[in-house]
This record gives structure tokens, sequence and C-alpha cells, in this order.
């Protein structure tokens, strides 16, 4: 549907090229920082679901938002070096983007050879925390107002602030367009990556002390006795120490902390040290959770 976007009644958002370079933007992922009523889906507490995929989008509230490129559907966040604009549409418009979702899509367009416009352009950065990448962009018209090719190459390697967590990018695009006669092009673009991915898992650090010590360091007369600022442990634990001589020992059925800080973000889940004096923000005391591997 070739429409202009004031003429649709939808509400879409369009990062252009220009603004991702002078924000930083690097992928769809970090573009969500800036875009209206979008963000990374985080409504799974466990984790899991947030490093097992390469981007996960919620619009709306609504999660799983569809993720596109070039109106086809796509499962990647897309890197910038091979990226034209990022479409944010809000709401249901699969009519417009051909694929969508109740909260909406995001759509990437990628580069296309230009005719009549030939240029060469290599663009590095150096950034904190072993931040480094190269881009080269070339584009050429082989013959006028013809054809004209375009290839763009990617070198990135980066550290996090957050302990365990780094990404690694070999990639190359090729695109060409081709102009039999007037009114007519046929456009061709193709894209290969290798992506490798270290995750750290975002629980933070648990006590089991505080609670306890807040209530008056009482101890059990028996195995199991409910004492105050303590409730009981349904963990499945198993602990071995391998210098008693004994065999492991299940905690299931023992007491821990009932009483402590909570992490609003996980779900309130465990007696969290929230205090960065103790556990740095940057520490990740899971220490490494999921490496991600993608050829495409």
């Amino acid at each position: 549907m070739n429409s202009e976007i004031w003429d649709t009644p939808a509400a879409i958002s369009v990062f252009t090229s220009e603004f991702l370079s002078d924000l930083g933007i690097l992928d769809v992922k970090s573009s969500l920082n800036f875009a209206l009523n979008a963000s990374e889906d985080t409504s799974n507490f466990t984790g899991n679901f947030l490093v097992a995929n390469d981007v996960n989008i919620q619009i709306r509230g609504f999660v799983e938002a569809a993720v596109g490129r070039n109106y086809f559907t796509w499962r990647l966040s897309s890197d910038v070096f091979n990226v034209e604009r990022i479409d944010f549409s809000r709401g249901p418009n699969s009519v417009l983007f051909g694929v969508g979702a109740p909260g909406g899509i995001v759509n990437t367009s990628s580069k296309r050879a230009l005719l009549g416009r030939d240029s060469s352009q290599l663009r590095t950065r150096i950034g904190s925390w072993d931040d480094y990448r190269v881009e080269y962009d070339f584009s050429k018209t082989l013959f006028k107002d013809k054809l004209a090719v375009r290839a763009n190459l990617l070198w990135q390697d980066k550290n996090d602030w957050r302990k365990f967590k780094s990404s690694e990018r070999r990639a190359g695009a090729l695109a060409a367009t081709y102009r039999p006669f007037k009114g007519t092009e046929i456009r061709l673009d193709s894209e290969y990556g290798d992506v490798d991915q270290l995750h750290a898992q975002p629980y933070p650090a648990r006590e089991g002390f505080v609670g306890w010590e807040a209530a008056g360091r009482l101890i059990a007369s028996t195995y199991g006795q409910a004492v105050s600022g303590t409730t009981a442990n349904t963990v499945p634990t198993v602990v071995w120490d391998p210098f008693s001589g004994g065999p492991p020992v299940s905690w299931n059925g023992s007491r821990i902390a009932s009483v402590g800080p909570r992490a609003s973000g996980l779900a309130n889940i465990g007696a969290s040290v929230l205090n960065e004096s103790k556990h740095p923000r940057w520490a990740a005391i899971t220490s490494p959770g999921w490496t991600n591997n993608f050829y495409y």
C-alpha cells in the first residue's frame, strides 16, 4: 500500500538513518529506549524468555509485538549497519504492514542500492567497556539509470557495563537495483550475519539473614519448627558438605527468612539484596546465563 503516513489513520513513528546515527542507536533493541509506548518485554520475571530470544517487544502493554523486515516476518534485532529506517506502528495495523500483532509491529527497512548516487563511508566507534565497532558502506552505479549495487560490512566486539555480558557480530549485506525501463525497478537484497552473545541473568543477589536477625535470631528446637522471622522453605535444594563426610542433605521443609527487601521488577521474588554497597549493580551473582549464536 503506497500511502503517505499522514494519510493513514494509524499511529506510526519513523526513525530515519540520520536519527539513528545521531543517538548512537545500534539495533532495534536499543531503539526501544526512544520509542513511544514501546519497550523491551520483561514481563517474564524468570529472565529466561528475555535472554533466550534476540529481541522481545511490548507495545501499548501487549507482549510479543510483531517484528518485521521489509514488511516480512523477522526474528532478530536488526543491526543498523544495514537499516535505512525503523517504523513503529502502534495498534493492529497488519493491513498496512502485512504482518502484525494486537500491540503493533516494529519494521526495519534495509539499505537499498540507489541509482545515480555513488558514495563510500567508513565509520568507527570506540566506547566504554571495551566497545569497538567498524562499519563500511559502499554504493556504486554501474550503468547510468539502469543498474546500481551497494555493499555494507560490519565488525563489532563489545562488552557491557554488567559482568558476563558481551556481543560479537560479523555481518555483510549486498543490495542491487535494476531498472529495465522507466517506471519499473527490480531490487535484490541479501545479508549474512554471525552473532555471538553472552547474557547475564537479571536476577539480583538474595539473602536469608536480615529478616531472621531482625526477629531476634530465634533458634528452632526441632527441624522445620516455625519461629518468628522465618517461613517454610519449599524449594527442593540439596546441600552437600564434602568435608563433613556425610551424604547430601535436603533443605526442603526447613525454614528461611520471611522478611527483607524485595525486587519489584522481578515479581517481588526472593529476599533481594538491593543495597549496592554490598552487591554492586554491575555484578552478576548467577554468573553467565545464556549464550546465543545466530547465523543468518
